[in-house]
């Protein structure tokens, strides 16, 4: 699984120090870090960190990962940028209080007995998890009251009991099919959840026609030329993108995926999640790094009319903000540094579409050879050899799906390269119709 995007303003190691930064900045107005105390195992854990860091950096637009370190005695667990670790928990190696985090190489903790790393797209189940103290229970916001003595529920923080469900934590609202209801039509308009979930149907009733096994055992002929300890899977996926791609060929479309593995009322919830996420997201912030909040006035967080809804979203409307091309604000907990509005943060802005990310969403095949984790060190197989041997298999493959397109790997058709050359792994996305 590929996700494209990277920002390459975070690549030099003072830049990914003021990513750190800037997370702990966001996490500390909340949550008690520990930071100068000891480590405790039983409170902030590597596990709720990685997931924190993770969602918060997918918030930023950063291209995260998660590396795992299986061990007899313990497995360890943190979020990765750029190939550096992120690890918020790594006093409890150090044993040194003020360690408050390190970023380092995934080979650095071999001197802490881990010999072996898995990297992961996307967050694996986790069980272990321990969160940090509040220093307030509840955001800012949710500690308001209306009228009628109630919590006063905003669109950030339905937005951050979406998150919290998705990785099984506690929500301040339960998220179930009525409430995804109920807060989309606050948030987003009325209708709009219902065009979703009837878009994720539509998803899976291709799915319901697709044999993965069959599919699995027709690539045979591919994996008895490859290494055999290399991951082989098939799996059907929802590929994504983002909407600045819509009008782009469909092999550069889509940038990401999400697994689909039972196809169960539980996936399908996921997959609603995620589409609600990406309509509410375009509506929060603006700016690179660091970027900035949209909503600040009471009325655009509450919604407390449609003007404010992510169906009327119009960057005009934040024009008393003194949101246009130029301004520079300052950024909150940062010396010397503002945030800057520039002209292509408000063409953006001005092209958002409800309709367009909810197409963006389309079902897939995806056959993975090598996967992502070990690929390197289970060896290579020959580019030219593997698609040759690829096109015989989908020979037979195809005419069982109802497809739009094959996406190949490694810029097929368009590559500047010799294609006589070694690889380690080759995704193909099998795009179909629905």
């Amino acid at each position: 699984m590929k996700y494209l995007k990277k920002y390459k303003i975070f690549e030099s190691d003072n830049n990914l120090n003021n990513i750190a930064s800037q997370f702990i900045s966001d996490m500390s107005k909340i949550y008690d870090l520990r930071f100068g105390q000891p480590f405790d195992k039983n409170k902030a854990n590597c596990a709720w960190f990685t997931i924190q860091f993770f969602n918060w950096a997918k918030s930023k637009g950063l291209d995260v990962k998660v590396v795992y370190f299986d061990s007899d005695i313990e497995a360890h667990i943190a979020p990765l940028v750029n190939g550096k670790i992120f690890d918020f928990a790594v006093k409890q190696f150090t044993k040194d209080p003020n360690d408050n985090y390190l970023i380092l190489n995934p080979e650095d903790y071999q001197k802490w007995g881990y010999q072996s790393f898995e990297i992961y797209d996307e967050l694996p189940e986790l069980e272990t998890i321990f969160p940090a103290d509040k220093i307030n229970e509840g955001s800012e916001h949710l500690l308001l009251k209306s009228e009628t003595g109630e919590p006063m529920y905003g669109i950030h923080d339905w937005i951050e009991d979406l998150k919290s469900w998705e990785w099984s934590r506690r929500q301040h609202i339960d998220v179930n099919r009525d409430s995804l209801k109920k807060w989309s039509d606050r948030f987003i308009g009325e209708g709009w959840y219902d065009k979703v979930n009837q878009h994720v149907e539509k998803i899976f009733q291709a799915f319901s026609k697709v044999d993965e096994e069959e599919i699995h055992q027709r690539m045979y002929d591919v994996y008895d030329h490859i290494p055999s300890a290399k991951e082989k899977w098939t799996m059907c996926c929802v590929a994504y993108g983002d909407v600045d791609n819509y009008d782009r060929p469909l092999r550069n479309r889509y940038n990401g995926l999400v697994t689909v593995m039972r196809k169960d009322e539980r996936d399908k919830m996921r997959i609603i999640v995620h589409i609600l996420k990406e309509i509410v997201f375009p509506t929060l912030r603006i700016g690179s790094y660091p970027d900035m909040m949209l909503r600040q006035s009471d009325e655009s967080y509450y919604v407390t009319e449609p003007k404010w809804q992510c169906q009327n979203f119009n960057i005009d409307d934040y024009q008393e903000m003194g949101i246009k091309s130029g301004a520079e604000f300052d950024a909150d907990d940062y010396k010397d540094r503002k945030t800057k509005i520039f002209q292509h943060d408000i063409d953006r802005k001005k092209k958002y579409s409800i309709d367009k990310i909810i197409e963006m969403y389309v079902p897939s095949v995806v056959i993975e050879i090598g996967g992502r984790s070990e690929s390197i060190a289970t060896g290579k197989f020959n580019l030219k050899y593997i698609e040759s041997l690829i096109d015989e298999a989908l020979e037979s493959v195809l005419p069982t799906l109802n497809y739009k397109e094959v996406v190949f790997d490694h810029s097929r058709f368009t590559r500047h390269f010799d294609d006589d050359k070694d690889f380690h792994d080759y995704t193909i996305k099998i795009l179909l119709n629905f």
